[in-house]
């Protein structure tokens, strides 16, 4: 090869659409991407390369909704299934509709993310939650970067006074990783923020935020990890 340092890439076709409907206040979106990598296109590679072409099917579905007056509701499933191994033939364990979808039964891996929240709004005071989870290794073919392994609760509330011209919220959340339990520490982020606005006239305006964030890691004892009992076992030592 004329460039032998040069790192060896598939030539990769992705394809995206989005379809939606809204009526009344209802709000639905699908949104499908696919996209697949062409092995007759890789002219050189090392011979102890463990690049494989790969295909990805990913769908995201979407609803927004107000189900009582001054209440929005926002939900959001997104689901991925990559193949990791064209390749192999190894099949995959349990299969799941994405994978009947591509037409594979190579090493598939699939991932799910959710993201949701509520937002309730009385005269002028708006109290809301959200929640977020996204499963580790969480990737797509369509994004260069994408945070994985997360799982995110929040709180917000927001007042308005003086005719609208002094506006205060605050919000504080809490995130956690480790969500499979693989990772030799656990990180925890508490995140708190204060926001005021004022508008003493239309030409003047003034804004104040404070911000706090706390860390939290929790390490895990290697000995503990290794010699961690299975729930089966426990069940045959209570059997005898």
């Amino acid at each position: 090869p004329s460039k032998p340092k040069t790192l060896p890439t598939y030539e990769r076709m992705g394809y995206g659409g989005k379809l939606g409907y809204q009526k009344d206040g209802l709000q639905l979106e699908v949104i499908t991407f696919y996209a697949e990598d062409n092995p007759a296109t890789l002219a050189y590679k090392p011979e102890a390369s463990t690049l494989f072409p790969r295909q990805n099917l990913a769908m995201g579905y979407t609803a927004q909704f107000k189900p009582l007056s001054g209440l929005n509701v926002n939900l959001t499933y997104s689901t991925s299934a990559i193949t990791l191994n064209d390749k192999s033939s190894k099949e995959v364990s349990q299969s799941n509709y994405l994978q009947r979808l591509m037409g594979t039964s190579k090493s598939t891996a699939f991932y799910q993310a959710i993201k949701g929240d509520i937002n309730y709004t009385l005269r002028k005071t708006s109290l809301g939650v959200g929640y977020e989870q996204v499963d580790p290794n969480y990737r797509t073919l369509g994004a260069h970067f994408f945070t994985n392994d997360l799982q995110n609760i929040t709180f917000n509330v927001a007042r308005a006074f003086w005719q609208d011209r002094v506006s205060l919220s605050a919000n504080v959340g809490v995130q956690y990783d480790n969500l499979d339990d693989k990772k030799s520490h656990t990180t925890r982020r508490t995140v708190g923020n204060i926001a005021l606005s004022l508008n003493p006239s239309d030409k003047i305006q003034l804004n104040s935020t404070y911000s706090n964030f706390m860390t939290h890691v929790v390490e895990q004892e290697t000995f503990e990890k290794i010699n961690r009992t299975a729930p089966t076992e426990d069940a045959d030592a209570d059997a005898t």
